[in-house]
């Protein structure tokens, strides 16, 4: 997992399909601000100013978390449909997210996945979501990590991270995950020069 390489700012939407998955979503610039959204409303420049700016305004965990979910449906309301069931059959992606959102849900996951009782929903979400994080380019004025002995990029719990430099991103793999996905790649990726 040593490996770096180099991706050309242009060959970003490359990357994204090599993950392989139904839904993605991604730290973007647009209306609402840089925030947390679905691939399909991010496109191009919005989504790379978005990788390159200060983390979202809203929290990730919304991804993983709905605010409201059936989990159960009783009676003639049931119908054969199991909201359990359903729960990770979509394959996710979340891109763009920053060390401290990668620490807080290694702190999630901790909590929700804790034995004896793993939350029936959030487990199966989170096993069938790749990550991949991005180096900090700029902090916002709120931004802490430096107070906390914190790096600003991401050490665990993404798969693959992106280092934005001039022209595009230094990308690495972090698990076999990220090196699975940067092999599906390997067209689009070169070999990291020394600057």
């Amino acid at each position: 997992m040593n490996e770096i390489k180099f991706l050309a700012e242009t060959s970003l939407g490359a990357l994204l399909d090599a993950l392989g998955v139904e839904q993605t979503y991604v730290n973007a610039v647009g209306r609402g601000g840089n925030v947390w959204r679905e691939l399909g409303d991010a496109v191009g420049p919005e989504l790379t100013e978005g990788l390159r700016s200060t983390r979202p305004h809203n929290p990730v965990k919304g991804v993983f978390t709905a605010a409201t979910e059936v989990v159960a449906r009783y009676g003639s309301a049931a119908g054969g449909d199991d909201p359990l069931a359903r729960a990770g059959a979509e394959k996710i992606a979340v891109v763009g997210m920053r060390g401290c959102e990668c620490r807080a849900l290694a702190y999630m996951d901790t909590v929700m996945l804790s034995e004896p009782s793993p939350d029936p929903f959030y487990a199966p979400r989170r096993a069938a979501t790749t990550i991949v994080s991005v180096d900090c380019a700029q902090a916002a004025d709120t931004c802490f990590c430096n107070l906390l002995g914190a790096d600003a990029f991401a050490t665990d719990v993404a798969d693959v991270n992106l280092s934005p430099v001039e022209g595009g991103y230094v990308v690495s793999a972090l698990s076999e995950t990220g090196e699975k996905v940067l092999a599906t790649a390997d067209a689009v990726l070169t070999d990291a020069n020394e600057a």
